[in-house]
C-alpha cells in the first residue's frame, strides 16, 4: 500500500494529507477519487467501513483527549 493510500485508510484528511507528503489539494483530491472508484464506493465513510470489513484497520474505541479536534476512530492493525 501507497503512502498516500495508507493516509487515507487511517482517516486522514485532504489536509492533512496535503501537509504529511507536500503534494497540492488537487492532487489528494484525485487520489481520493481513484480510490474511492477502484473500491466502487461513493463515499469516504463507505471506504472506511470496506476497510474495516477486509482487515486493513479496526474500529477502535475512541479516547477522551485535551485536544480541540475529534480523535481518530481507526488504526492500522499490526502486520502479521
Amino acid at each position: 500500500m501507497r503512502g498516500r493510500d495508507r493516509l487515507f485508510a487511517q482517516g486522514q484528511s485532504n489536509n492533512e494529507i496535503v501537509r504529511t507528503l507536500f503534494i497540492g489539494e488537487k492532487t489528494v483530491k484525485t487520489y481520493v477519487s481513484s480510490i474511492l472508484g477502484k473500491l466502487n464506493v461513493p463515499s469516504r465513510t463507505q471506504a472506511a467501513l470496506y476497510a474495516i470489513r477486509i482487515g486493513l484497520v479496526s474500529p477502535e474505541v475512541a479516547s477522551s483527549t485535551s485536544s480541540a479536534r475529534a480523535p481518530r476512530v481507526f488504526r492500522k492493525l499490526p502486520s502479521q
